[in-house]
């Protein structure tokens, strides 16, 4: 074992002296240690949106904070396709194309409040409305848009004008736009506001539309600020909106408890929250003191 040993040491000795008489230029490396990471200066902007505040956000900020795209805008003007006459009520209606829906096109219906009859039909783009469902629809304020879904292997929201049954705007969401309210903010401003249908792990929670901005997204609030998903929000008028919040699916609808959200509008945030099993329609009275569910 000791010849070995020195036999070893001997032949690594030769090795390096041969080493040395074939390179003799050459300086033995040193690695230097790594100095101090430095963190690049923070720059104005580059803050996730969800650090941003409400009040702050731009409508493409939103739009990116709820997973949003605006697929296209449209020029909506040119020749009415019905006239209102003065002093008549009118009610708008949505026609599916699901639930034994005989009609394969999905559009917007107006009748007349007194005589109960259509007085006039859309005919929407094939390319948002034959093959396509919907739930819900609203009417601006002003009567000057309608808010269509427009449910299929995509999901839309129609933008549309009232008078001309042209497309405005359209917007594509995470999930199935599925009620649609109007929505009046504290002080006064008219809104309106799309909630998803959330029961498939998937949606863009809900978001609100301003329509004398040219309906850009001007709010609304996500998944992850629920730690679950809206099913249906009130449409009352004032600092605080509320939301129902039930099981993430279906099948866990009788298992496990979901819960009503009392909504802060001015920034976006769960202020208060009461645990419910299966909640879903929130209605609220009139002096804000009671919600029935």
């Amino acid at each position: 074992m000791r010849t070995l040993k020195v036999g070893a040491v001997a032949v690594a000795a030769l090795l390096v002296a041969a080493a040395c008489q074939s390179s003799p230029n050459v300086l033995p490396q040193t690695t230097q240690a790594p100095g101090p990471v430095v963190a690049a200066p923070y720059v104005p902007g580059t803050a996730p949106i969800a650090m941003i505040p409400a009040d702050k956000r731009t409508s493409e900020q939103w739009m990116e904070y709820l997973g949003l795209r605006l697929v296209e805008s449209r020029e909506p003007s040119g020749p009415p396709a019905w006239t209102p006459e003065p002093g008549k009520t009118y009610f708008f209606t949505n026609e599916s194309t699901t639930w034994g829906a005989t009609n394969t096109r999905n559009g917007i219906v107006v009748i007349d409040g007194a005589t109960k009859k259509v007085v006039a039909q859309s005919k929407l783009p094939d390319e948002y409305s034959v093959g396509y469902s919907s739930h819900g629809i609203a009417v601006s304020a002003d009567a000057k848009y309608v808010y269509l879904p427009a449910l299929g292997k995509r999901n839309f929201t129609l933008v549309v004008d009232a008078r001309t049954f042209k497309i405005a705007k359209v917007y594509e969401s995470l999930g199935r736009p599925h009620h649609i309210n109007n929505f009046r903010t504290a002080d006064g401003k008219e809104r309106i506001l799309v909630i998803d249908f959330g029961w498939n792990f998937a949606g863009s929670g809900f978001y609100v539309l301003d329509p004398a901005q040219d309906n850009k997204i001007v709010g609304g609030m996500n998944r992850a600020d629920f730690s679950g998903h809206p099913y249906v929000v009130s449409n009352e008028a004032g600092k605080f909106i509320y939301a129902t919040v039930p099981a993430p699916t279906s099948a866990l609808r009788e298992h496990m408890e979901g819960y009503l959200a009392k909504i802060d509008t001015t920034t976006w945030k769960v202020a208060q929250a009461v645990p419910m099993i299966d909640p879903i329609w929130p209605e609220i009275t009139a002096d804000g003191k009671f919600a029935w569910v």
